[in-house]
């Protein structure tokens, strides 16, 4: 299990530096090149031209802002920090699953679980994968996300009335998710 656990905490890493490599610098980057543009023309006094350059600028520092919350939001909910496990969860199915007309309910008798910092990222990801694919795939109408504690185990299931799908005709090698 801590195998598992520090193999996910450095592919997580591996995914944010990619990010950061990827996206973030190049937007500094062009960031920079507008910069110095701007600093071209003002020596020319050609102030309309700066103006729209400066426009450009401000719009790239808008995109990487977007990006770096974002970034900060995956790596770590504030719901998650500020609200607790549920909240986070029930956070992420308003934002996925009632944007695409899907209700969803809670049930189960673990509805206040509370987890240390690494546990609750991890779980908190599984299940906002689930409920993403529940959004984009299923079809469905409604969505019970139940969260259960049998004294030995937590579990957490996602299950929806979607469409489904005939796993004999699936040519994935796998049909969801077992922990």
């Amino acid at each position: 299990m801590l195998q598992k656990t520090l193999a996910s905490v450095e592919n997580e890493r591996a995914r944010v530096a990619i990010q950061l490599h990827d996206e973030t610098s190049q937007d500094l980057v062009a960031l920079k090149v507008f910069l110095a543009t701007v600093r071209a023309a003002l020596a020319r006094e050609k102030y309309a031209e700066a103006q729209g350059i400066l426009e450009d600028c401000e719009r790239v520092a808008d995109g990487l802002l977007d990006d770096v919350n974002e970034l900060a939001a995956e790596l770590r909910s504030s719901e998650l920090t500020y609200l607790g496990f549920k909240e986070a969860v029930e956070a992420s199915a308003r934002n996925q699953l009632s944007r695409a007309g899907i209700g969803f309910f809670f049930s189960g008798n673990a509805l206040d679980m509370e987890f240390n910092t690494l546990q609750g990222n991890m779980l908190l990801k599984g299940v906002v994968e689930a409920i993403s694919n529940c959004a984009r795939h299923s079809r469905a109408k409604n969505v019970d996300i139940e969260m259960v504690d049998d004294g030995s185990w937590f579990t957490i299931v996602i299950i929806d009335d979607g469409e489904g799908f005939d796993p004999a005709l699936s040519s994935a090698a796998g049909s969801g998710m077992k922990a």
